[in-house]
């Protein structure tokens, strides 16, 4: 049996024939794929390792920086949180928990929004059904925020919709909306200019639902982008 640092640092053959000792090795987590991870080998006599090894932890392993990193805890507990919230009456603000989270919490919160969102419509986007993915798990599909994080919209799943980039800029800016029966709306305004057009197709058509129906965008956060984000 082969402990998983074995099974690492085994595979690791050509990074190590390169490195020298005191050189540096950075890992970093994907946030968009909590799966992947990227190494770094960080020769010395570069301008990169000169900076590094400033701010070095007095050990041989350690945090690069002040900040605290996202941990499998922390987005453990923010999953759990979020199933508690998804059973309780729908809140579309949550200004005060802001206030009082550090970075790391906040950076968890994001990721677990965006896996659920992601999740429960399959990693498909609600207005146009497709979502691309490289071979190596990344998808294109972005978790959106119907009242916006800026706005402090919550993280709640129902104040979200799962958008290919070219809708999420498109919901962001105003230039369509979903109205209370979930169909698309798209302004005059926007479908008069003809390199909207592939909008103005959408006019009417119904955005796919979530798996669990209990999660499908809150009438009141789209009442809310109709009425300060659709263009009048």
């Amino acid at each position: 049996m082969r402990y998983p640092e074995s099974r690492l640092t085994g595979n690791l053959g050509t990074i190590r024939n390169l490195a020298e000792e005191d050189d540096i090795m950075v890992f970093q987590r994907n946030l968009e794929n909590l799966d992947l991870y990227r190494l770094v080998l960080v020769k010395q006599g570069i301008q990169h390792y000169i900076e590094l090894a400033q701010i070095l932890p007095s050990g041989r392993w350690g945090v690069l920086f002040d900040e605290k990193p996202v941990s499998q805890k922390d987005i453990n507990r923010l999953e759990q949180e979020e199933k508690e919230q998804e059973s309780q009456p729908f809140k579309l603000f949550e200004e005060e928990r802001r206030k009082i989270e550090t970075k790391s919490v906040r950076t968890a919160r994001s990721i677990v929004f965006r896996y659920t969102i992601r999740q429960i419509y399959n990693n498909k986007c609600i207005i146009c059904n497709t979502g691309m993915m490289t071979p190596t798990g990344i998808v294109e599909i972005e978790a959106s925020h119907i009242v916006p994080k800026k706005f402090h919209g919550s993280d709640d799943a129902r104040n979200g919709l799962s958008l290919c980039r070219r809708h999420h800029w498109a919901f962001d800016e105003g230039l369509f909306g979903i109205d209370e029966n979930y169909k698309v709306i798209v302004p005059r305004k926007v479908s008069k200019m003809p390199c909207n057009s592939i909008l103005t197709k959408l006019e009417g058509s119904e955005i796919i639902e979530p798996s669990q129906l209990h999660l499908r965008p809150d009438s009141e956060a789209l009442h809310w982008h109709r009425s300060n984000t659709l263009i009048a």
